[in-house]
């Protein structure tokens, strides 16, 4: 629910998926067959960051957080 609620208050929700799993438990957000853009991705991805890692904080104080972006323009 906290990583859902940061999607939504981003304005991406639409343009990503929000996955659980029960082995080994975890939730993963991908985009869907397109790239996400976001302008000035640098304030924004610090930000977005710091967000994600409260929210999770905030609902599981333990879990290890991992986020990781590409780049398909380099590709």
């Amino acid at each position: 629910m906290a990583l859902a609620k940061i999607l939504q208050e981003q304005g991406i929700e639409r343009e990503t998926t929000l996955r659980k799993f029960r082995e080994p438990l975890s939730v993963k957000v991908t985009t869907g067959k397109w790239p996400l853009s976001v302008r000035k991705f640098g304030a924004w991805s610090t930000a977005f960051e710091r967000d994600v890692t409260e929210a999770v904080r905030g609902a599981a104080p333990t879990a290890a957080v991992g986020l990781e972006w590409g780049y398909p323009d380099e590709n």
